[in-house]
């Protein structure tokens, strides 16, 4: 089937659909201060969760963003409470053994359960839910290996997540393309806007200052304390806490030895028009999130409510115009469910994440600079809970221990932090995954 007709509404936007509800402020950043207790570079929900809890322990807390705090990957996501990593268990096990493994997807099972609770002590309105999600295989050895791991897994954790046949995937997914799928029942969803509002206004209730449009410049030592370069002026603190993600750049020393460890994966979301219920019930009869085991998958959420389609596709690919991304899009769409041929979008835009070179998030010091980095997507959750922990940390506390603190952070030689190659890693991704899976897209 060909699609014709536009695939974006006449009024579409190229904002996050998230932004509607709830807009990033621009507001002008305040006079930075000449001395705090804590410095916190970056303003998504990392450095936030990590600002909350200090500023809650009495510290005098500043966090800096080069632009405004939230306008990242920190509202630009899909809003899921997943428990993603991105190794599988039985290759974490073999890298690095039972222990290591078993700890890792304990605590990814941990920070899905640390944000909902956090959700409910704070009381935040952030739409949140355990909806559940999809796994599809894109292929019967995919569904093979899926159902591999859960039984590895079952020995030595507790999963939540059952097996469905093809013949009975129909339960969960109106499509034919797929050859079975797992289905994960204790994750969820949220609304990410709304969620780092909440997070940024407890932050500053509990007094953390958060300063937007201040780059920082350089970190030098000056003795026990540490001269904070911004190009609006020198703040000297305490400690200094590096929360930048995927948007860490090259301005000083300590910033290019975190760049070179990351790999920056472009791209694109979109949002449906409302659609008709009976289409919703048809194709999604679970409204839960599906994902696909392939590379470079397509992710699709069901927003509930609104019968709106949220679309997350087109890894490592650049387009000209946000239209020709919504077409690609939804040729993505249509090659597993034919009946959305015609979808339009009211919001497309583009967004990133990054991957360590280990697959795995990281967090602890760096010539006594602190930091939570790397977070492969696992996002909205990892970053709360690693936040805490981190938080913690600093304070001396004894839960403050996490798997993913004080790790090897590997980089690769020659890797500097162009990352050129990406798009060629792209392409080869998408026709192993077409091969595989028979689909054209």
């Amino acid at each position: 089937m060909t699609t014709t007709t536009a695939a974006v509404t006449k009024d579409f936007k190229t904002t996050p659909y998230w932004w509607d509800d709830t807009p990033i402020p621009d507001v002008t950043a305040a006079d930075i201060p000449k001395q705090t207790d804590i410095v916190i570079i970056g303003g998504g929900l990392s450095g936030l969760m990590v600002a909350l809890d200090l500023a809650r322990s009495g510290l005098e807390v500043t966090v800096f963003d080069a632009g405004y705090a939230g306008e990242h990957a920190s509202t630009r996501n899909f809003g899921a409470i997943g428990r993603t990593i991105r190794l599988g268990f039985s290759e974490l096990e073999r890298r690095y053994g039972l222990e290591f493994a078993t700890r890792v997807y304990q605590e990814a099972r941990g920070w899905v359960d640390y944000t909902a609770d956090f959700i409910e002590r704070e009381n935040i309105e952030c739409r949140f839910k355990r909806a559940g999600r999809v796994i599809a295989a894109h292929c019967a050895k995919a569904y093979e290996s899926s159902a591999r791991e859960l039984e590895t897994m079952s020995r030595y954790l507790e999963v939540d997540t059952f097996m469905l046949p093809r013949d009975q995937q129909h339960l969960e997914l109106g499509s034919t393309v797929y050859h079975g799928c797992a289905v994960y029942t204790d994750v969820g969803h949220l609304d990410p806007g709304r969620y780092h509002a909440a997070v940024k206004t407890r932050a500053e209730s509990a007094g953390a200052k958060i300063l937007n449009a201040t780059r920082v410049t350089n970190i030098e030592r000056d003795g026990a304390k540490f001269r904070v370069k911004t190009d609006r002026g020198i703040t000297v603190c305490d400690q200094v806490v590096l929360a930048t993600n995927a948007e860490t750049g090259v301005d000083n020393a300590l910033f290019k030895y975190f760049h070179r460890r990351t790999l920056p994966v472009s791209l694109y979301s979109a949002v449906s028009e409302p659609l008709p219920v009976e289409v919703m019930e048809r194709v999604f009869p679970t409204a839960r999130t599906v994902l696909e085991t392939r590379r470079l998958y397509t992710g699709i959420r069901p927003l509930v409510g609104e019968n709106r389609l949220l679309v997350v596709s087109q890894h490592l690919v650049q387009f000209a115009s946000p239209v020709e991304a919504a077409h690609a899009l939804r040729k993505d769409l249509e090659a597993r469910y034919p009946e959305l041929a015609n979808i339009k979008f009211s919001h497309v835009w583009e967004g990133r994440f990054c991957i360590t070179f280990d697959w795995l998030p990281h967090m602890g010091s760096h010539e006594g600079v602190h930091y939570l980095h790397g977070l492969n997507g696992a996002g909205v959750p990892a970053c709360g809970y690693l936040g805490h922990k981190l938080a913690q940390r600093i304070l001396g506390h004894s839960d403050g221990d996490s798997v993913f603190a004080d790790r090897l952070y590997p980089k690769r030689t020659g890797y500097r932090g162009n990352a050129w190659f990406l798009p060629f890693i792209g392409h080869l991704y998408r026709a192993l995954d077409r091969r595989e899976s028979g689909l054209s897209r």
